[in-house]
């Protein structure tokens, strides 16, 4: 019974993750939902035995990112950079969510802050209940509200066509994957790091995503706006 809640868990942990990363990009959900869920179970399986049976989260950790960073490029089709970018978004937004549950009631003293470390337990099991349906009503608003950065290009992409793109562009989404992993290396690295930490290094990630995707939607309105001008025009523009 501990263990079919384990794996029940942890595979919805999992689907939540995919889901506020596909939403948080405007990428459909749905249409890959099939190998969304074979790759809930298959993340679900692994977690239990890197975090159970081998007793290490860490080990559990970086071979979750790797198979999200994964699935995103072979399955989905997503150039390498912007999967990057979004298995860490995804990551990350979850981990804060769940941070941001647990705070609350740890100060309020209805659970032990120990509870982190369990890998079962009714409390542990309650924080990710709770964080799964938040999860899911974010990723529901997102929809509605259609909310969430444009920037990256509905899949499946084509690797060997050039995306267009202006050259700040690229430099500030490789300054976005280098903040990114460095976050996700110090939460692997310490894990239990500082609620204050990492709602600010999140507020500082999805701010810098908000300004790529704003230059993006200015460089693709200036572009749209160039070719419709007469040939004539376009020379004088240039």
């Amino acid at each position: 019974m501990v263990l079919a809640a384990y794996l029940v868990l942890g595979f919805l942990d999992t689907l939540a993750i995919l889901a506020i990363m596909f939403k948080l990009f405007r990428i459909p959900f749905f249409e890959y939902f099939k190998e969304h869920v074979a790759l809930s179970a298959i993340i679900a399986c692994s977690s239990y035995l890197f975090r159970v049976e081998v007793g290490s989260s860490t080990l559990d950790m970086i071979a979750q990112i790797s198979m999200y960073i994964g699935f995103l490029i072979f399955v989905i089709k997503i150039r390498i950079v912007k999967s990057v970018i979004i298995a860490c978004a995804g990551y990350s937004a979850f981990a804060a969510i769940q941070v941001i549950i647990s705070v609350p009631i740890f100060l309020s003293g209805f659970m032990n802050s120990a509870v982190v470390k369990d890998a079962f337990g009714m409390d542990i099991n309650i924080i990710q209940v709770v964080s799964e349906l938040i999860t899911f009503l974010i990723c529901f608003i997102l929809h509605k509200k259609q909310w969430g950065w444009s920037y990256v290009i509905r899949p499946p992409h084509d690797f060997f066509v050039k995306e267009p793109s202006n050259p700040l562009e690229k430099k500030l989404l490789v300054v976005a994957v280098v903040v990114m992993l460095s976050f996700l290396a110090i939460f692997i690295a310490y894990q239990h790091v500082s609620f204050y930490l990492v709602t600010a290094i999140n507020i500082v990630c999805y701010l810098w995503l908000y300004m790529i995707s704003r230059m993006r939607d200015y460089y693709d309105a200036r572009r749209s706006r160039m070719d419709r001008l007469p040939p004539n025009k376009m020379e004088e523009r240039l």
